[in-house]
């Protein structure tokens, strides 16, 4: 024959036990067995008119807002300068100063709560060490430094840490320096979704073509166009640090200047084909100055 059950406990982290649900005990003694035999239906009844007396005699009253009153709520002040620590302090740091500023204690699991309600993440609101800006760009971290940050085309901001400090970046100057040198970037690299979205806003209607894309439409050789552009004869050529693009840059002049290039190319194919025409002797169709060298 079966033995009855007993009550089953479990042991708190203070040390007590405290009963939990046991199945096919009628005299279960956990707190949802222990509330359903207290409140019967008498019992119900009369904490109901009470209710409903103290009401009428206004010893209890009920505000839609009234948990907005209380001072553990987060208040706008409490959000704005939740939002400003967030990101240069840790959360630890971040609870003292709130509780010290208003008065009302909060913890760490509070400040952490209230991170995720606002619908908040630390990594849009702290700096970028240099490591993270390289992946985030489809880069090495030498290749950043070397490039950007040491010629001062990037800034950051050194902070504690390492044995010399360490520079970061904040959101504010990625985004700012991918939008000045979207064009140096390999778009197709970047891989920190916002600021590929920068670059592709940026390059929008301005980017330009290197001499390799113009020289397969016009057929002009790269020298030749180095020189044009160098003459300051394109007016949208520019000379840009570029992925690939070697450690002096590349040229890039806009699509609509592709035309231009070929006219011009042209002109200077002919002129050069006037002066070697006008050295050239008619009797003999020899070039003057290989005449004079003859004699």
């Amino acid at each position: 024959m079966r033995a009855p059950p007993s009550q089953e406990y479990v042991i708190t982290r203070k040390g007590r036990r405290m009963p939990v649900h046991t199945p096919r005990l009628a005299g279960c003694a956990c707190k949802a067995c222990w509330a359903r035999r207290w409140w019967t239906p008498e019992r119900r009844a009369a904490r109901g008119d009470e209710l409903r007396r103290q009401y009428a005699d206004g010893r209890r009253s009920w505000s839609p807002d009234a948990n907005l009153k209380r001072s553990s709520h987060w208040q706008t002040e409490h959000d704005a300068m939740l939002r400003a620590m967030l990101g240069h302090h840790d959360i630890g740091t971040i609870a003292a100063r709130l509780s010290a500023a208003f008065g009302y204690p909060r913890t760490e699991s509070a400040v952490t709560h209230r991170i995720k309600r606002l619908g908040l993440f630390i990594l849009d609101h702290r700096p970028y060490t240099t490591g993270e800006v390289a992946r985030m760009l489809g880069m090495s971290r030498n290749n950043l430094l070397e490039t950007w940050v040491r010629p001062g085309r990037l800034e950051g901001a050194r902070r504690r840490g390492g044995q010399h400090g360490m520079l970061t970046y904040s959101r504010a100057v990625l985004e700012s320096f991918v939008r000045v040198h979207a064009e140096s970037l390999n778009l197709a690299r970047i891989r920190d979704e916002g600021l590929r979205l920068v670059a592709r806003a940026a390059l929008r209607g301005r980017q330009g073509l290197g001499t390799v894309e113009v020289e397969m439409l016009t057929g002009v050789s790269h020298q030749v166009q180095s020189d044009l552009y160098a003459r300051g004869q394109v007016p949208s050529a520019r000379r840009v640090r570029r992925f690939g693009g070697g450690r002096g840059g590349c040229w890039l002049i806009d699509r609509a200047d592709v035309e231009t290039v070929r006219r011009l190319a042209d002109a200077r194919a002919d002129a050069i084909a006037r002066q070697r025409d006008a050295r050239r002797d008619p009797s003999s169709g020899r070039y003057l100055s290989t005449l004079a060298g003859a004699r």
